[in-house]
C-alpha cells in the first residue's frame, strides 16, 4: 500500500464545511465526463468518535461514503481487491498505517469500537489498511 502526498499546491479539489459541524460536505473534484463535460464528485466525512481498548486508546475515526470519498483522494492507494472488499462489507473500515502498525492490526481483523458520540458497542471489519 502506498500512500501519495502532495503539497497541496494546484490541488483542484475545493472544500466547503461549516465552522461548527460535525459533518465535512461538498468536497468537490473536476471530473472528466465521457461526453468531454467537465462534472464533479462530491463526498463528506462525518465525525464518529470511539474508543478501542479504553479510556488511552481513543480513536480519531470518521464515517464516510467509501464508494464516493475514495476516488475523490487518489493519494489513498488500495492492494488489488481491497476497495471492492470495502464496498461490499457494511461492516467494513479502513485503518491508518501508523495506527495499524501501533496496534497490530491486519486485513481481516474485527475492530470492536465503543462509541463516543454514537453510543453503543460498534463492530467492524479492517478490509484495508492505508
Amino acid at each position: 500500500m502506498e500512500r501519495r502526498r502532495g503539497d497541496g499546491v494546484g490541488d483542484p479539489r475545493g472544500h466547503a464545511q461549516r465552522d461548527f459541524a460535525d459533518v465535512f460536505p461538498a468536497v468537490v473534484l473536476p471530473r472528466p465526463d465521457p461526453r468531454g463535460r467537465r462534472g464533479a464528485a462530491s463526498g463528506f466525512v462525518q465525525w464518529f468518535g470511539g474508543v478501542w481498548r479504553d479510556e488511552k486508546s481513543f480513536l480519531r475515526s470518521s464515517r464516510v461514503d467509501a464508494g464516493n470519498f475514495f476516488p475523490i483522494y487518489p493519494e489513498f492507494v488500495f492492494k488489488p481487491g481491497e476497495f471492492s472488499d470495502l464496498l461490499r462489507d457494511r461492516q467494513g473500515c479502513v485503518v491508518g498505517r501508523q495506527l495499524a502498525d501501533l496496534y497490530g492490526f491486519k486485513v481481516g481483523d474485527r475492530l470492536p469500537i465503543r462509541g463516543t458520540i454514537y453510543p453503543g458497542n460498534w463492530e467492524f471489519n479492517i478490509r484495508a489498511i492505508l
